[in-house]
């Protein structure tokens, strides 16, 4: 099945506060297929399944408890008396969206000029077709910026075995999230934002906000992603920009999924799928926005 794309209009590069600015309307009728991400860089990224860190807290809470043994029942209830209670609930995100991000004047894929920095924005959801459909959600949503999540700042310095561009020294993940007011400091709340940001100067990065970047930076890509089967990630709209500096649907430019039964196990219809990149369309650019 091969269905028309509808036409770009012209973006160059745009700040995320741009609210003015129009994105291409993405194909509606577009097949689905697997993702295989290589717009960023792959080292420092974790694994879609542990970026929410109440995943790692939980792991270390168990391993805590099982260090004192039952013949040491005194030092066993005085560690479940002073600990910080039950191990955190990991959040059943099923919905990704991810944005990729280049210095204002940079593209994506340009030799002659390597970017001094890149950037890859992670929002993670749990229900995209509720949370983007209702007023209240969407602004606890975009008001992501507000929470930088304490203790969880992770500077890294690049190694000889990184797969990194080669202009790149180090790299950061900074997370954003409502946090509870408890010992682990445990996230909370139903969306999770995470950023990645490489770059070539180590002092700068490292004392950078990446808000700040946010506010002057060019948005190559935009990708959502569904858990359809609870398992594996199904990429459901893509948006990538072209030379000329336009956001293009490139869907229909990937190898489809060969799965006859691919739409029955996402459970999409092509009402379902309509609606849910109507409402990407609507309101995928203005979530990077304070």
């Amino acid at each position: 099945m091969s269905c028309a794309k509808s036409p770009a209009l012209a973006l160059p590069s745009r700040c995320a506060r741009d609210h003015t600015c129009q994105w291409p309307i993405y194909a509606e009728g577009a097949e689905l297929f697997l993702p295989k991400n290589e717009i960023s860089p792959q080292w420092l990224l974790r694994s879609i399944d542990d970026e929410d860190d109440n995943k790692a807290i939980a792991a270390e809470m168990k391993r805590h408890r099982r260090r004192y043994p039952v013949i040491h029942l005194w030092r066993r209830l005085k560690y479940m008396f002073s600990s910080p209670g039950m191990p955190p609930e990991v959040r059943p995100f099923r919905w990704l969206i991810s944005y990729h991000v280049l210095p204002k004047g940079y593209q994506h894929g340009q030799k002659d000029q390597p970017p001094p920095w890149r950037m890859l924005v992670r929002c993670f959801l749990i229900d995209v077709p509720s949370q983007l459909s209702d007023s209240k959600q969407i602004k606890s949503i975009r008001s992501w910026q507000k929470y930088p999540a304490k203790g969880r700042e992770a500077f890294y310095h690049r190694t000889e075995l990184d797969d990194a561009p080669p202009n790149i020294t180090c790299g950061k993940r900074v997370v954003f999230s409502p946090q509870k007011k408890n010992l682990n400091k445990s996230l909370c709340g139903d969306w999770l934002f995470v950023v990645y940001l490489w770059a070539a100067d180590r002092p700068w990065a490292e004392h950078m906000d990446v808000r700040k970047l946010l506010l002057f930076c060019n948005i190559f890509s935009v990708q959502a992603w569904e858990w359809a089967d609870g398992k594996t990630p199904y990429l459901f709209y893509e948006l990538r920009q072209g030379e000329d500096g336009r956001l293009l649907d490139t869907a229909n430019d990937k190898l489809q999924c060969d799965d006859d039964n691919l739409a029955y196990l996402c459970g999409r219809t092509p009402g379902r799928l309509s609606a849910l990149r109507r409402i990407m369309n609507a309101q995928a650019r203005f979530l990077l926005a304070l």
